[in-house]
């Protein structure tokens, strides 16, 4: 193989009109590991192709925050889902607030994405996807996307989410947001007996209700979910495995929904194991050669933000596969960049 110098890797990272090929699923069987097929013989596990539509957006948004950001352009739309994307991506990193003055009387709403400065640029692509919304930045070093206008978020956000629902616990976060929402909105009560009513409903903490529609994830979990969900949660890294071994890995986790993590191994087609961390939530952590290569085929040319750059290092870098003095160049490199994207 063309030994590529750590220069080559530095020039990687790029955004273009780059076509994700096909990345709907088939209509065959899911296949689940065999420590979870028990659990999930119950019932019949079908991948569903997606819908191919994209839904437009007219209105129109403003942007107060005035930092350059390099913006990755939308691919083809018949060629991938941004909705599911974009609900792949709020399960990973995303929440619906709802916040109340009790001294003002206020009641305000907000769809809110998270990520470090360096992946700002992420954010920019949901703005210019949605035309609605606005990034900010935070002192502490966190970006964020908000949309907090109730017709922006009654005309633009929730219709997405109510078209594919939410995988993950954050389901139940999004409907409490909507019940808030149509009590806020509910002419025949007064301002006071709307606050009251929303602080009641807030008390409402998740229990079961998760458990109750968890059946459906194995049946609607997409590519563009899982696409959006990693370039959350995922990580393509390097590791040392044993004393000065160096070797690929891919890793992500969830605090309570194993079944996410499940349904996922089992899309990409992978049979690493799910196990429960000591420090308190589940991980799926590829390392064999087989599942490697099926998750390096899997997310080809699809990340957006510097999740890309990750990918297309880490992907390069396997070229140097037994070279445990490149891979640690190239560990290196990659966890700077995570630092400081402006070394790439």
């Amino acid at each position: 193989m063309t030994d590529f110098g750590l220069n080559s890797y530095v020039t990687m990272f790029w955004h273009g009109n780059n076509s994700l090929g096909n990345l709907h699923g088939s209509n065959k069987p899911v296949i689940f590991p065999s420590e979870t097929e028990n659990w999930l013989s119950r019932w019949m596990i079908s991948v569903h192709k997606c819908e191919e539509s994209n839904n437009s957006v007219n209105t129109n948004g403003s942007n107060t925050n005035k930092m350059n950001a390099s913006i990755p352009e939308t691919n083809n739309a018949d060629k991938w889902n941004f909705d599911q994307w974009l609900v792949g991506f709020t399960d990973g990193t995303g929440c619906f607030n709802v916040y109340v003055n009790t001294k003002n009387k206020k009641i305000n709403f907000t769809y809110k994405l998270t990520q470090k400065s360096t992946n700002i640029q992420v954010l920019y692509f949901v703005k210019k996807n949605l035309k609605v919304g606005q990034v900010t930045v935070e002192k502490t070093g966190m970006v964020n996307y908000l949309v907090r206008n109730i017709g922006h978020l009654k005309e633009v956000i929730l219709p997405i989410f109510d078209k594919y629902p939410l995988l993950t616990r954050k389901e139940f976060s999004y409907n409490q947001f909507k019940k808030c929402l149509a009590i806020a909105e509910d002419k025949n009560m007064s301002q006071d007996e709307k606050i009251k009513a929303i602080l009641l409903e807030k008390l409402n903490k998740y229990h079961t209700t998760f458990e109750a529609s968890s059946w459906r994830i194995p049946l609607t979990m997409t590519k563009d979910w899982i696409i959006g969900f990693v370039e959350a949660e995922g990580s393509f890294y390097i590791t040392v495995k044993d004393k000065d071994r160096y070797v690929h890995g891919f890793g992500i986790c969830q605090i309570k929904d194993r079944i996410v993590l499940e349904t996922l191994a089992a899309q990409i087609g992978v049979t690493s194991r799910i196990i429960w961390n000591n420090k308190g939530f589940y991980s799926l952590d590829v390392l064999d050669a087989r599942s490697l290569k099926l998750v390096k085929d899997y997310f080809f040319d699809t990340m957006k933000g510097v999740k890309s750059y990750d990918y297309k290092v880490w992907a390069r870098s396997f070229s140097h596969k037994g070279n445990s003095a490149k891979l640690k160049e190239i560990q290196a490199l990659i966890r700077d960049v995570r630092k400081d994207p402006d070394r790439k």
